[in-house]
């Protein structure tokens, strides 16, 4: 089991989980304004899934909206997703790329959380530290839309995930049966 920790108040891995809201809007105002919206209405978390972002593949345009957003998070979990097509999301880059992106968000000051699709990355262990050197927690993730695997592979993946070090081990799979819904 993972450790419990603490981002801006809230604490992740005990207690009542957060709820966290996404934002997918393609352009830059929207998603600013999205961003502001949910903050005034309380929201605990935030995710900005840039892989739905049209600028996504434009670093310094990434750059800009963090730094837009930046003041309107001081209170609130923010979480930095890019989502490859493969795993269920909207964008297709190299991994370099992505990784790229990661470490802006990572150095941005207003990212507190980047979603590493683990099985997708090259050495996700060694992403993993070095994102949280820069001060920021790792989700590791992986997606099965195909089903939801046996008990024993699902163990194996999050035991693969949590001892490459990550904060959190996510895994989204597509249950066929209510029978994978009890195991999960």
């Amino acid at each position: 089991m993972q450790e419990p920790f603490e981002i801006k108040g809230k604490r992740i891995g005990e207690g009542r989980p957060l709820i966290c809201i996404p934002v997918t809007e393609a352009g830059e105002e929207q998603i600013a304004e999205k961003v502001c919206r949910l903050t005034e209405h309380k929201a605990q978390m935030i995710e900005w899934r840039v892989d739905c972002f049209a600028g996504a593949a434009e670093p310094e345009r990434v750059r800009a909206v963090l730094e837009r957003i930046r003041p309107l998070v001081q209170e609130t979990v923010m979480l930095f997703t890019f989502r490859t097509r493969k795993q269920g999301g909207n964008g297709q880059l190299p991994e370099k790329q992505i990784l790229h992106l990661n470490e802006i968000a990572a150095k941005s000051g207003c990212i507190d959380l980047i979603d590493l699709e683990f099985f997708e990355a090259a050495r996700p262990e060694r992403e993993i530290r070095r994102f949280q050197r820069m001060g920021v927690r790792v989700i590791a993730s992986h997606h099965d839309f195909q089903g939801t695997p046996d008990d024993r592979i699902l163990r194996m993946l999050l035991d693969q995930m949590r001892q490459g070090g990550a904060d959190v081990a996510k895994l989204a799979v597509m249950p066929q049966r209510a029978d994978d819904v009890l195991r999960l």
